[in-house]
C-alpha cells in the first residue's frame, strides 16, 4: 500500500522498482491517511509505504491508527529534508525504515526485499504456532469425548474460554471403510490448510457462512467428531435446523470434492466442558441406529424413538429349517426365511446391532460345520473360511447385510446345484449306456438303479430332470427307434421286430408305435419304400 499526497510520486514508486519480480502487488495508492485506512481495512496488506505531510490526515496519525488496526503491518515513512522531527516521531511508533526524498531505488529495492523475507518468516513462525496450538486443542477435545478427570487434564483453560456457557451440539461423521486410497484423496486436494480429514472437514464447516467456532478431532476409524458453537448472540434460539443443514454441506463437500460417502450424528443441545461426554455417546448411539434406517445419512434424537437392548436373537428354529432349505437346494426358500427373518429384525429396530453381527456368523458357523466336510464340499469352505465377524461389520446397515447373507446361500446353493448337475450328468450318461445295451430285455428300474448305485426316487428325480422325461418313456422311445431302423433297413416281420426290440406282445408293440409316430409300423415301412 502507497500513501501519498503528490500524484508524480505515487506513479514513481508504482514503477520505480520491479515489484513483480520481488513476488509483491501493490493493493491500492492514496493521496492521504483517510482514504488509505478504507483501503487498508479492505485489503490488509503487509508494507505501508507512506509519506508524512498530507491533506485529512497525516502520516503520523495513519501509523497510529495502523499500529491498533494491525501491528503487524510493516511501515516505511518517505521524509524530505527539513521533516526529521516528523521522521523521528514516526519511528518512535515503531516505524520500520524511513526514507528520504528523492527516492533512492536501490535502497527501496533493498529494504523492501529485506521486509519480505522478515514477513515470510514470521507469517510461518505465527502459522506453526497456530497449528501447534489447534493441534493441542484436538488432543484436549479428544480427551473429553471419553470419561477422564476434567481437573487433570493440561491447558484446558482454552476449549474452556471457547465454548465458555453458550450451548454447543456434536457433530459425529463416519466414513464407511475407509481406505489408504481415501486418505491420499486429500493430498490432492493442493489445499495449503488441508492435511488430512480433520483439517478437510473444519475448513468445510467454517466455509458455511455461518457465525461458527468449530474443534474437530478424529475419534475412531472413519469417525471424526466435530464440536459446533455459535457466535450469535440469539445462540440459544438457534434450532437443529441450522445444525443440519451445516452438516447437509459437509457430507456434499465430501461426495463433490473427493468422492467420499459419509453420514453423521447430531447431538441434543449441551453447555459446558463436562458435557461433552455426553453428548458425545448421545452421536455413538444415533450412529447405531443408522445400521437400521439406512440411507439416513443424517441422524438425530428425531429418529431414536427407542433405546436398544441387550436381548439376545431367538431364531433357533429358523436357523435349522435355514440349514434344510439350503441342503435341499431350495434357493427361493431359503431366501424367503431369511428375508423373513431380516423384516423381524427390522420392525422391532431395537436390537443392538452387534448381537445381530453375531446372529449371522453363528449362521456361517452352522453352515460351515454342516457342510464343509469332504472333498466334495471344498468350495463351500473356500466360499464361508474367510468370513469373520469383523468382515461381516463392514456391512453397515441391515438391508447391506441382509443381501449379504442372501448371496452368501445363493453361492452355497448353487454350488451344490452345479456339482449336483455334474454328477447328474455322469450318472444319467451311465444309466443311458447301461438302457441302451439291455434296452432289448425285460429290463427293471431296480436293475439300473443297482448298477448306477442310487436309490429309486433319486434316480427317478435325477433322471426326470436332466433328460426332461421319465425313465420309461425314454426307453420306450430308444425302442421305437430301433425299430424305425428295423423297419427301413431289414425285411423283418412286425413281430419279429417286436420280439427283437423287448415287446413279446405284437399288438402292444404296433400301438405304442402308432402313438409315437402317427402311423402303424406297415404304413411307416411303405412310406419309406416310397421315398
Amino acid at each position: 500500500m502507497i500513501v501519498d499526497d503528490e500524484i508524480l510520486t505515487l506513479q514513481l514508486l508504482e514503477n520505480i522498482i520491479d515489484w513483480e519480480s520481488l513476488d509483491i502487488s501493490i493493493v491500492g495508492v492514496a493521496q492521504n491517511g483517510y482514504d488509505a485506512q478504507q483501503i487498508i481495512k479492505r485489503t490488509s496488506p503487509h508494507i505501508l509505504i507512506t509519506d508524512i505531510k498530507m491533506p485529512k490526515m497525516d502520516g503520523i496519525d495513519l501509523i497510529k491508527w495502523v499500529k491498533d488496526f494491525d501491528s503487524k503491518i510493516k511501515v516505511i515513512i518517505l521524509s524530505a529534508y527539513g521533516e526529521f522531527e516528523y521522521a523521528q516521531e514516526a519511528l518512535a511508533q515503531g516505524v520500520v525504515e524511513y526514507l528520504l526524498k528523492p527516492i533512492d531505488e536501490e535502497k527501496l529495492y533493498k529494504l523492501v526485499k529485506r521486509l519480505k523475507v522478515e514477513i515470510q518468516k514470521n507469517i510461518y513462525i505465527q502459522k506453526e504456532l497456530t497449528n501447534m496450538k489447534k493441534i493441542e486443542c484436538r488432543q484436549i477435545f479428544k480427551q473429553l469425548l471419553y470419561p477422564c478427570d476434567i481437573a487433570r487434564i493440561n491447558n484446558i483453560s482454552e476449549i474452556e474460554s471457547r465454548i465458555g456457557q453458550r450451548e454447543y451440539r456434536l457433530l459425529n461423521i463416519n466414513v464407511d471403510n475407509l481406505s489408504y486410497n481415501d486418505y491420499i484423496k486429500f493430498s490432492e486436494l493442493k489445499d495449503e490448510e488441508i492435511n488430512d480429514i480433520t483439517d478437510f472437514i473444519e475448513l468445510s464447516l467454517k466455509n458455511s457462512n455461518e457465525n461458527i467456532d468449530v474443534i474437530v478431532s478424529e475419534g475412531y476409524f472413519g469417525e471424526w467428531v466435530a464440536l459446533i458453537r455459535y457466535y450469535d448472540e440469539d445462540y440459544k434460539d438457534i434450532n437443529f435446523n441450522r445444525y443440519k443443514k451445516l452438516t447437509e454441506l459437509l457430507i456434499y463437500d465430501f461426495s463433490s470434492k473427493i468422492g467420499i460417502n459419509c453420514f453423521a450424528g447430531i447431538s441434543m443441545k449441551h453447555v459446558g466442558v463436562s458435557e461433552i461426554y455426553t453428548a458425545y455417546y448421545e452421536t455413538l448411539d444415533l450412529i447405531k441406529y443408522r445400521f437400521y434406517l439406512g440411507d439416513n445419512i443424517i441422524l438425530s434424537n428425531d429418529c431414536n424413538h427407542m433405546q436398544f437392548n441387550l436381548k439376545e436373537l431367538k431364531f433357533i428354529d429358523q436357523q435349522k429349517m435355514l440349514l434344510q432349505h439350503i441342503n435341499a437346494h431350495n434357493e427361493l426358500e431359503a431366501i424367503n426365511l431369511l428375508t423373513q427373518i431380516f423384516r423381524e429384525i427390522n420392525d422391532s429396530a431395537t436390537i443392538e446391532p452387534d448381537k445381530i453381527y453375531d446372529f449371522c456368523y453363528e449362521l456361517i458357523v452352522l453352515i460351515r460345520h454342516k457342510f464343509c466336510q469332504g472333498k466334495v464340499n471344498g468350495k463351500v469352505l473356500d466360499i464361508v473360511d474367510d468370513i469373520t465377524i469383523e468382515k461381516l461389520r463392514n456391512y453397515k446397515t441391515l438391508e447391506n447385510l441382509k443381501d449379504y447373507m442372501i448371496n452368501l446361500c445363493k453361492d452355497i446353493i448353487n454350488h451344490f446345484i452345479s456339482i449336483e448337475e455334474k454328477e447328474s450328468s455322469k450318472l444319467i450318461q451311465k444309466a443311458k449306456e447301461y438302457i441302451n445295451l439291455k434296452y432289448n430285455t425285460a429290463i427293471t428300474l431296480d436293475e439300473i438303479c443297482e448298477y448306477v448305485s442310487v436309490s429309486k426316487s433319486y434316480f427317478c428325480y435325477m433322471f426326470k430332470r436332466e433328460m426332461g422325461e421319465s425313465i420309461w418313456n425314454y426307453l420306450t422311445s430308444y425302442r421305437i427307434e430301433k425299430a424305425k431302423n428295423l423297419l427301413q433297413n431289414t425285411d423283418m416281420k412286425n413281430y419279429e421286430i417286436s420280439y427283437y426290440i423287448g415287446y413279446e406282445n405284437a399288438s402292444y408293440f404296433t400301438k405304442t408305435f402308432r402313438k409315437l409316430t402317427g402311423m402303424t409300423p406297415h404304413e411307416f415301412r411303405n412310406k419309406n419304400i416310397v421315398q
